[in-house]
């Protein structure tokens, strides 16, 4: 819309300062380095299945001034950008055909060929990062492709996919005797998933000594929803299972791999935020923390009645809350209720007697010390 632009536009003028997009246009029109003793000597990038074009902007502005090379997936030896899905390609021979016999034409009469779909529809997102590679006159280095071999499904799926433009696979043959090379299980759910893998796994094991945990990558859409899964199933063996199998859990947010990491991210979301007594408790609760401080069920039970009674709602300090808005006093902020849990281990105020003004929570009396020790 108009007025999102305006906006914008009024919000760059407001703040001075250069969006993404016009600091990255001004880098590839620079006809030298403003800085060349900062940039590597050459870049090499890998391991990467797609780039956004402002990335890829970045490098090219780069690449005009130091050796760049760009490591890409490419199943076959063909321009891989110019493969269509088998939904793209109807559609472009549809609208080809229409336009020769000047009449609708149904999918059944094309004859035209139409390529591999599998690498067709398996590879978009690829064949994506390749035309934008092109776009931009990356130079493409002749690389050897060596065509699969072999007669197990696997092997004549893999040369079927090599050979992108042929229609049909290789003439059918009967499958060799215990090829295992391409299975399908159909189970209920995700722990089934695993449980079958586990004993596909066990069982390749034992037939050959040869293979070892390192040569095996099980791939899946989504690691953080088959993680728990995995470590129930590899991480708890069976009665005449191996007690061991080694195994790790890749492609993971690191919040959701080490809850030491959880927290410390945590710590940093608490300390920007306004330190609400639901934060401080969810904080103590943390696997983290229960750990370091040895907290216990009872302990946070405790906890939760004490910040009810001293009335800790929000706020470090009254210096804290003055940052939201708020009055600058420490009323009802964790300075003064821990101030009120201090002053009771010196004196109790049955209800009325205070000192400087803070009145002391005679809880803190027995155990109570420990467990205060533990919350300040």
């Amino acid at each position: 819309d108009l007025w999102q632009g305006l906006l914008w536009q009024d919000l760059r003028a407001a703040l001075g300062q250069k969006s993404l997009p016009e600091l990255v246009r001004e880098l590839g029109g620079e006809p030298v380095p403003a800085r060349p003793e900062r940039m590597p000597e050459r870049l090499s990038v890998f391991g990467i299945s797609t780039l956004p074009p402002i990335f890829l902007d970045v490098l090219q502005a780069y690449g005009r001034f130091r050796p760049l090379r760009i490591y890409a997936l490419q199943p076959a030896p063909v321009m891989w950008g110019e493969v269509e899905s088998e939904k793209e390609w109807k559609k472009r021979a549809l609208k080809r055909a229409e336009a020769r016999a000047g009449r609708p034409v149904r999918e059944d009469d094309l004859h035209e060929e139409r390529g591999n779909p599998l690498i067709g529809s398996l590879g978009r997102t690829g064949r994506e990062f390749f035309n934008l590679l092109v776009d931009r006159d990356a130079h493409d280095v002749p690389l050897k492709f060596r065509q699969p071999a072999g007669d197990s499904l696997l092997a004549r799926l893999q040369r079927w996919t090599f050979e992108v433009f042929q229609d049909q696979p290789e003439e059918r043959k009967p499958l060799l005797e215990g090829d295992e090379s391409v299975t399908i299980n159909s189970c209920h759910g995700p722990m089934r998933e695993a449980e079958v893998l586990r004993d596909y796994l066990l069982r390749r094991f034992a037939g050959d000594d040869t293979l070892r945990p390192r040569d095996v990558v099980v791939m899946m859409p989504d690691p953080e929803g088959y993680a728990p899964y995995l470590r129930a199933t590899f991480g708890n063996m069976e009665d005449g299972m191996p007690e061991f199998f080694p195994y790790s859990i890749v492609d993971r947010e690191p919040r959701r791999e080490s809850h030491l990491v959880d927290a410390f991210f945590d710590l940093l979301e608490f300390f920007d935020g306004r330190a609400t007594n639901r934060e401080v408790l969810d904080l103590l609760d943390s696997i983290a923390l229960r750990a370091r401080f040895g907290l216990e069920d009872d302990d946070l039970n405790t906890f939760r009645g004490w910040i009810r009674d001293c009335h800790a709602h929000w706020g470090l300090d009254g210096d804290h809350r003055r940052h939201f808005g708020s009055t600058e006093t420490d009323e009802h902020t964790w300075r003064h209720a821990l101030d009120r849990m201090a002053l009771g281990f010196s004196m109790r105020g049955n209800g009325s007697r205070t000192w400087e003004g803070v009145l002391p929570f005679d809880e803190m009396e027995g155990e109570n010390v420990l467990r205060f020790a533990k919350l300040s």
